[in-house]
């Protein structure tokens, strides 16, 4: 066995070692993996949370809303406990044009179709108001290899339907409803993506 050789089987050992504990459980804290995606989620929404002045939207929330925002979703929310809001986050009917100084999501790759979404959250923007999307990059190898996206993907039982965005392609749908992209920026597996209504 060559030297080379040698190099490489050491190497791929240390390899197989890192990727085993990257995947162990770790005293009920989930895998290295899991840590790693928890630390990104909660540097995500202190991002999110960063836009949340005035009045606006938190679409996608779940159960939990950021901060002071009107949760929106299409499960009964905490939010809609106090009052507020459950309902698709594609139809904001029952509230007025320009009424929102923001609207955030974590979670826009749940809707069926984004030119409804984009253009809803457009309308009930305010001009000047801000949007932020943190949403899964359909280029990381988890989607595909290479994907153009959006494509879908099943969900539990092929119940729910997700769009998976890339850089490009969530570019062309902003601009394409009339949103002046301020930035897209790769974070993890992730793109944060800043836009306004001019």
């Amino acid at each position: 066995m060559s030297a080379s050789d040698r190099v490489e089987k050491y190497l791929a050992a240390i390899r197989a070692q890192v990727e085993e504990h990257f995947e162990r459980p770790l005293w009920g804290k989930g895998t290295m993996r899991e840590r790693a995606e928890i630390a990104y989620r909660e540097e995500h929404m202190e991002w999110l949370e960063s836009f949340c002045v005035g009045n606006g939207f938190n679409c996608g929330c779940g159960e939990m809303p950021i901060r002071n925002s009107m949760g929106v979703d299409p499960v009964l929310t905490l939010a809609s406990y106090n009052g507020l809001t459950f309902c698709n986050m594609d139809d904001l009917w029952h509230y007025s044009a320009g009424c929102a100084d923001y609207v955030i999501s974590n979670y826009a790759e749940a809707a069926p179709s984004p030119c409804k979404l984009f253009t809803e959250w457009y309308r009930v923007l305010r001009s000047g108001g801000k949007l932020a999307i943190v949403c899964r990059d359909a280029d990381d190898s988890y989607y595909s290899e290479g994907s153009n996206g959006p494509l879908s993907r099943s969900g539990k039982g092929g119940i729910k339907k997700y769009n998976c965005y890339t850089a490009r392609t969530i570019r062309f749908y902003l601009q394409f409803v009339g949103f002046r992209i301020v930035s897209i920026e790769k974070a993890g597996v992730n793109l944060k993506v800043e836009a306004r209504k001019d």
